[in-house]
């Protein structure tokens, strides 16, 4: 059944901001939001989002930026991580918070036509920061932020396909990112592989 567009109403255009389209394509799902779901969630003609974002790309980008806001600086937690493993295990516990606070977050992030560099700068850099301080070298920090965000995504894509879509299946999910990190720093104790790509 397709939604209908908002008919036209008289008087005063209805009032809004970028930011309140940006908060209701979030609502709609940021992997498979429409400027119609947008315009009709906040009560406007399609045309009028359109005049806020022109294409849905730059809504998205918008949204992407949001969802990255949500990322706390490492040094902000309690408690901040010191150790690599430390700051690995913050760094999935955040793109796992991600993927659970924005539904489809991952798919974004694994559909991206661009470079990892898009979703870990600036919200991850205090992350990355903090390996480099520890000795890795950028092409380092980047293949292990590949297998984290990876290992996110996989994770997340199972529990949107989860039935019935549950606590039962959330817990298992956050034990399966759990253990996906736990291998990941094991993994990286023995080798630190550089990304090359």
């Amino acid at each position: 059944m397709t939604a209908t567009p908002p008919t036209r109403r008289r008087g005063r255009p209805a009032k809004f901001s970028a930011e309140d389209v940006i908060r209701s394509a979030l609502a709609a799902g940021i992997g498979s939001f429409t400027q119609s779901d947008v315009a009709l969630e906040l009560g406007v003609t399609v045309q009028s989002v359109y005049r806020r974002f022109p294409t849905r790309k730059l809504l998205l980008e918008a949204c992407i930026d949001r969802a990255l806001e949500s990322v706390p600086p490492a040094d902000s937690l309690d408690p901040a991580p010191g150790t690599w493993e430390e700051i690995i295990h913050a760094c999935a516990d955040q793109w796992w918070a991600l993927c659970l606070r924005y539904p489809g977050f991952a798919t974004v992030v694994t559909s991206y036509d661009g470079t990892l560099e898009r979703f870990l700068e600036p919200a991850f850099d205090t992350y990355t920061d903090g390996l480099i301080d520890l000795g890795w070298s950028r092409p380092q920090v980047r293949f292990a932020m590949s297998q984290i965000e990876s290992a996110a995504a996989r994770v997340a894509h199972y529990l949107s396909q989860a039935v019935p879509q549950d606590e039962d299946a959330l817990e298992d999910a956050s034990r399966q990112m759990r253990q996906a990190t736990d291998f990941i720093v094991k993994g990286l104790s023995l080798s630190r592989p550089e990304w090359l790509l």
